[in-house]
């Protein structure tokens, strides 16, 4: 589709995936992430499920927990890129959800106030995700979700200590979901796309 696609992330995602994909570390402190966007200066942010900073500039997992000093800001590149932003979320959260901040209000969390140009809600932000790759899929006529392998994934992300967002405990799952449901999501998204 043109373009160099690179995954940024922070520890310990970094280490875990480095030698498998295109990645960018972003350490903790805004100086550095500034730097980065400098750097690269990209043409397109996508964030998935990436926890945004809330109105006290912390950040919160969607239970309310402070996960300040496990989060890097990534918040930087969506406050100040110029390109077009898109941000899908689930738990209100993540970066983006400040678009829809005041809805979020009456809800017991602590949103995001971060914005974005596009912000794509989902009942699990994978799902999202893979909503958008099936719409890109039809724009391409490509079936980009045919060799994804839902169960693989998960298995290698729970190996590396990837824990479940609702149950916080390290399964095969997604927000509680098991891989047979994302599967059934993703034949129905390929469905809708003209694939299957």
């Amino acid at each position: 589709m043109g373009g160099e696609a690179f995954i940024v992330c922070d520890e310990p995602l970094f280490t875990a995936i480095n030698d498998k994909f295109n990645t960018i570390k972003i350490e903790h402190g805004k100086d550095s992430s500034e730097a980065l966007l400098r750097k690269y200066n990209p043409s397109l942010l996508i964030s998935i499920e990436r926890p945004g900073k809330n109105q006290d500039s912390r950040y919160y997992n969607m239970r309310g927990i402070d996960i300040t000093e496990k989060c890097a800001d990534f918040d930087v590149f969506f406050e100040n890129a110029s390109c077009p932003k898109i941000s899908i979320g689930d738990g209100g959260n993540e970066i983006g959800m400040g678009n829809v901040e005041l809805n979020l209000s009456s809800l017991k969390i602590k949103p995001s106030t971060t914005e974005c140009d596009e912000l794509l809600v989902a009942d699990v932000s994978n799902w999202g995700a893979h909503g958008l790759i099936a719409m890109l899929s039809t724009l391409q006529n490509k079936d980009y979700l045919a060799a994804w392998e839902n169960d693989k994934t998960l298995h290698m992300l729970s190996e590396l200590g990837a824990v479940d967002g609702v149950s916080g405990k390290r399964t095969q799952t997604e927000d509680g979901f098991t891989s047979k449901e994302t599967k059934i999501v993703i034949n129905n998204l390929r469905k809708l796309s003209g694939f299957r």
